[in-house]
């Protein structure tokens, strides 16, 4: 199992962890409960990361960039260097 450090005795699952977890969840070749057995957390648990991975995916292909894309665009520096000119 893939934990960060503990807090109130709960424990924290990584980024990597719970999408490695999701995809599993995704592709159905298990249930909640096999994966459960074989990943540690609960079956709902895993509903909820399959879900939440689904949507932030949807969001991914979505025509219209979210405002924290745009506001880090915005802080990126452009380059000034003009080539041919």
């Amino acid at each position: 199992m893939s934990l960060m450090g503990t807090k109130n005795g709960r424990k924290q699952h990584t980024a990597e962890f719970k999408a490695k977890v999701a995809i599993a969840a995704i592709k159905g070749e298990r249930t909640a409960s096999e994966l459960a057995s074989m990943y540690g957390p609960h079956p709902t648990q895993i509903g909820v990361w399959k879900k939440q991975a689904l949507e932030t995916l949807a969001q991914g292909f979505s025509s219209r960039r979210s405002s924290a894309v745009r506001a880090q665009e915005d802080l990126t520096p452009r380059s000034t260097n003009r080539s041919g000119s």
